[in-house]
């Protein structure tokens, strides 16, 4: 966990914002959320390049619920993305937690998500109001959970389902030559099966984690005018920016859905 001085949820104001801007609290937010029984999970933060920003950057935080449950192994989460900056609107999202790998997963795009402005008197009716949504839809997330645990991929769809999601891994990289897709092998014994959900976990954990291995090639030139051709080899790194562990997230669970539609 963070340092409490550097914590968001203790800021206290906004930065710099207009009056139509209506500070939410994210401390008030985990208040209000226990309120409604929820307990928080995790938190993670952004890194600021403005000192002065220090505080009120962008942050995710993760809550349990009981109703959320779907077995021993795996539950839903809420998810809630929000900045005292003005440079995001408070969301929500369903996500999947699975004990075995810490994996943090976020349902896709084609499912239910809430953004709520911070402005106006009715910020927290709205907020009350998209939770008890959540918690009455949770019911048919745990039958797809539990419909893509019993559904088999076959080994072309695996491989496609790995080259995809490292194409969109790796889609701002220029000159790749070659991508090893042995890192995309079960690294424990629960994961040694060839189900939608725990492929569909074993990439994830690759993606956002790290660990893909790629060469690039580039040209340059010698001492002497000449065109030599380099290559070097790179290894991704873990995903810490929120907005794009949402998005690749996002990404890889819809196409999960894909081949789940065609199994």
């Amino acid at each position: 966990m963070e340092n409490v001085n550097n914590c968001p949820t203790i800021a206290t104001t906004s930065y710099n914002m207009s009056d139509k801007y209506k500070f939410q609290s994210t401390k008030q937010i985990i208040s209000f959320f226990e309120s409604q029984g929820f307990s928080l999970a995790s938190k993670k933060v952004c890194r600021v390049r403005k000192q002065s920003k220090q505080g009120f950057q962008k942050h995710m935080l993760r809550f349990d619920h009981e109703a959320l449950k779907i077995d021993d192994q795996n539950r839903l989460q809420v998810l809630v993305k929000n900045s005292h900056d003005g440079s995001s609107s408070l969301q929500i999202n369903l996500g999947i937690y699975r004990l075995v790998c810490s994996n943090g997963l976020v349902i896709g795009e084609e499912f239910m998500g809430y953004n709520l402005r911070h402005t106006g008197h009715q910020f927290y009716i709205k907020l009350e109001q998209s939770l008890k949504e959540l918690i009455v839809a949770a019911p048919k997330y745990k039958e797809l959970i539990i419909k893509m645990k019993n559904t088999k991929i076959n080994d072309k769809d695996k491989h496609n389902f790995i080259i995809e999601s490292i194409n969109m891994r790796l889609i701002d990289i220029n000159n790749i030559t070659e991508i090893n897709i042995d890192s995309f092998q079960p690294i424990r014994l629960e994961d040694d099966k060839n189900d939608i959900y725990t492929v569909f976990n074993m990439i994830q954990e690759r993606i956002i984690k790290g660990g893909v291995k790629y060469i690039t090639k580039q040209t340059k030139l010698d001492e002497n005018n000449n065109n030599i051709i380099e290559f070097k080899q790179h290894t991704t790194k873990k995903i810490n920016s929120i907005d794009k562990d949402i998005e690749l997230n996002k990404f890889l669970f819809d196409k999960a859905m894909s081949y789940l539609k065609i199994a």
